[in-house]
């Protein structure tokens, strides 16, 4: 074989062998998972390994709602090709609780994975949930081929009325945007003053299932929505679709005006 060939083999395999193991590293030192302690030290304390959460020192005269910490409440891989790292932290209600008035804190981030170092690209910090110190729960939704956003169910008790709300939140440049929110649980048993009250109770309950559709980038949501009045039960389906041009999905006017999502 030509002597001439044969370099240019040789250097194509160096290339490629080359390239292989710089990817490979880049891998291992982009993996957000090996920062996290860091991290997390750094803005919320020092670990307490006895429930997994990080404490900051206690002021001698804390407010009653003050979080006794915080915990990674949510965390994985955001799309298809590892780029983004969706990570969310929540507060730890403190001892006393606090009141129906005190909600908890839910915090939001995105970390770029193909960056060595750990890039924060989105973040939403201070945002309060739920009631009593609790922020209610955080899980992480696929909305599209490489989309994703958090979906966060809080709620809470009021004068006798139980009350749950549904919002789901996406990356929007260097936040996270409020695409959706739907009033997700309604129950007013509480505040009858009787004792066969069963025909006068009103009930709702509302769930969220996401759509894969191979043909668009973002996912459409059917909201499915099962309720009770005056002894009465009914079934009804409602279709979200994401806007690009907002950057939150659009779905009917009855569901935005009790979710004050209006525009």
């Amino acid at each position: 074989m030509d002597k001439r060939k044969v370099s240019v083999i040789a250097l194509f395999t160096l290339l490629c062998v080359s390239a292989a193991a710089y990817w490979l590293y880049s891998t291992v030192l982009s993996n957000p998972k090996d920062n996290l302690p860091q991290f997390m030290s750094a803005r919320y304390g020092v670990l307490d390994p006895a429930d997994n959460s990080w404490r900051k020192p206690t002021p001698a005269k804390a407010d009653a709602a003050e979080p006794a910490g915080f915990k990674i409440c949510a965390d994985n891989d955001s799309t298809t090709d590892n780029k983004v790292f969706l990570l969310a932290v929540c507060s730890v209600p403190g001892k006393a609780g606090g009141s129906h008035s005190d909600s908890g804190t839910i915090e939001l981030y995105a970390i770029d994975r193909s960056k060595p170092q750990f890039t924060i690209v989105s973040a939403l910090t201070m945002e309060g949930f739920g009631s009593f110190g609790n922020p209610g729960t955080v899980k992480i939704i696929q909305l599209g081929t490489a989309f994703f956003g958090f979906q966060i169910e809080g709620g809470g008790v009021w004068q006798g009325v139980s009350i749950g709300t549904t919002v789901v939140y996406v990356p929007y440049k260097d936040t996270f945007k409020e695409a959706l929110v739907i009033r997700s649980a309604y129950n007013d048993e509480g505040r009858l003053d009787c004792e066969n009250c069963a025909d006068q109770i009103t009930e709702l309950e509302r769930t969220l299932e996401i759509k894969p559709d191979g043909q668009a980038d973002m996912y459409p949501i059917q909201i499915n929505e099962k309720s009770k009045h005056l002894g009465k039960q009914t079934s009804n389906a409602y279709w979200a679709r994401f806007d690009k041009d907002s950057w939150r999905y659009i779905y009917p006017k009855e569901l935005e005006r009790e979710s004050g999502n209006q525009e």
